[in-house]
């Protein structure tokens, strides 16, 4: 994978207390992601490379609390001029293929990140996690000895 440095410049994060103590029967989790900058870059140990910041926020509603990280990730490659379609002294245009795997990397590092933080507040996590529906009316397991 050509991310090669994934890390975490600032993280802020609160919850509510001044909530009513009955429980809320629906909280609505929305995540968004956005690609601050792109510059490159150069490090004597593996040449140039993308320096790529990023921020990461998740909301709630009704408002419960909210988590923002921002953080920067190094895009790798032999050659920057074959994923790089256009450079100016104010823009980067991506292939798409380079900005899929960045935008991949950004999503899934911060998701990690922002489940470990909402845990910790005790706040919903910001994925959908996986359910079980069981349609059967009876389900036989054997018993533990």
């Amino acid at each position: 994978m050509p991310v090669i440095n994934f890390h975490i410049k600032r993280i802020e994060a609160n919850k509510e207390e001044n909530l009513k103590k009955e429980p809320m029967k629906k909280v609505d989790v929305k995540s968004n992601f956005t690609i601050s900058s792109i510059k490159r870059e150069k490090d004597e140990r593996i040449g140039d490379y993308l320096s790529v910041n990023f921020k990461f926020d998740v909301t709630y509603t009704p408002n419960v609390g909210s988590i923002k990280i921002e953080g920067e990730l190094w895009y790798y490659s032999k050659n920057l001029d074959d994923v790089i379609l256009k450079e100016n002294k104010e823009r980067i245009a991506l292939k798409g293929n380079v900005s899929n795997e960045i935008s991949t990397a950004v999503l899934q590092g911060s998701i990690v990140e922002a489940i470990v933080i909402a845990k910790k507040l005790r706040l919903p996590v910001p994925l959908k996690l996986p359910q079980v529906n069981i349609k059967h009316e009876k389900m036989e397991f054997k018993k533990a000895s």
